[in-house]
């Protein structure tokens, strides 16, 4: 039941933003470079400077969610299904796997955050009556945010000082999805419930929460917006359908990563990666096929974001993972298999 952010082939989650991170500290030279996570086929994955480094075996279906290097180590949130064919939240530190859950249930890793030696994680777990439960894992002991009588997911944390923020939605008696955020277990509602929203995506900038994701209009339109402070600002070009994927601010910018659906047909209607700063939408892509941007990172005047794009073969659609720095666009998968980058960092 966990809500797809970018209408594709594809789950949702993401960085900076979504996949909240914390800097990287005395970085070695050997560590520096750009980091993107995702899954190639079944296998989770994450390529430093373009060269691939498989988390898991290939012969289960698994995902990269998150990505963050903290002190030269590289952590990596996401999932691989068990023996019991459930899919299992684990995190992998420098490419060992740390299970966060026993894999009889369904559970995914969305989000990972470092602080000091301390590494924390976001997702959700389905409990004993196939509801899922938002929670997030503190060195592995988890912490529900939710009470498991109605469904819900985290998808993004954030740790700033001893407060630990984590994004996410939950389900009403009426049956619609509620975005909302965790501040120290504490729920804070940023919508009404009378349509549908969903919170994707977090950052926390001193006494200011940033909170990105979408909302359903009275139309049934859903469009990109983000609450600061709980106040919203419309992201979305009012054409597309589309979510903020992924957030960050830096200064006084505000930068927001669109993930945008079909309209309705022909070549205008693809999907394009975008960005949208300060009320501009800066495009990634034509349009001419579809592409998503999944998340964002910044480093002094470079604009890093991770998502995916389509490719034209001659037999089924593929989708390749793909990064663009200041809208140069570096591809990481060929034609083989469907991949996508769902989480970025860089390490100067």
């Amino acid at each position: 039941m966990k809500k797809i952010l970018v209408i594709a082939i594809f789950l949702s989650t993401i960085f900076v933003s979504c996949k909240k991170s914390s800097p990287t500290n005395n970085p070695s030279s050997d560590s520096k470079g750009v980091y993107a996570a995702g899954r190639e086929g079944i296998t989770a994955r994450y390529w430093k400077n373009s060269v691939k480094v498989d988390l898991t075996d290939g012969s289960k279906i698994a995902d990269a969610s998150s990505i963050t290097v903290v002190n030269n180590d590289v952590y990596v949130a996401g999932y691989e299904y068990s023996a019991a064919n459930k899919a299992q939240a684990k995190y992998w530190k420098n490419g060992t796997a740390v299970n966060l859950s026993d894999g009889t249930k369904n559970a995914y890793a969305n989000s990972i955050a470092v602080s000091g030696t301390d590494v924390y994680v976001a997702g959700y777990e389905m409990n004993a009556a196939g509801i899922s439960v938002a929670k997030y894992w503190k060195n592995g002991v988890s912490t529900a945010l939710t009470d498991g009588s109605r469904g819900a997911v985290a998808n993004a944390i954030f740790i700033l000082g001893t407060d630990v923020y984590v994004s996410g939605f939950e389900y009403n008696a009426a049956g619609k999805s509620v975005a909302k955020y965790w501040k120290n277990g504490s729920a804070i509602i940023l919508t009404d419930g009378t349509k549908n929203a969903y919170a994707n995506c977090l950052f926390v900038s001193g006494t200011d929460v940033y909170v990105g994701g979408d909302e359903a209009n009275a139309a049934g339109r859903i469009y990109a917006k983000y609450w600061k402070n709980g106040v919203e600002t419309i992201v979305g070009d009012g054409v597309l359908d589309g979510t903020a994927t992924a957030i960050v601010v830096k200064g006084s910018d505000v930068f927001v990563t669109i993930g945008d659906a079909f309209a309705t047909s022909g070549a205008s209607a693809q999907a394009k990666s975008k960005y949208w700063k300060n009320g501009v939408v800066v495009n990634l892509s034509d349009g001419t096929r579809p592409e998503y941007a999944s998340s964002i990172f910044i480093v002094g005047s470079d604009v890093y974001v991770g998502g995916s794009a389509f490719i034209n073969t001659t037999g089924s659609p593929v989708y390749a993972a793909k990064y663009w720095k200041n809208g140069v666009a570096t591809l990481l998968t060929d034609a083989g298999k469907n991949a996508q980058v769902r989480s970025i960092f860089i390490v100067q």
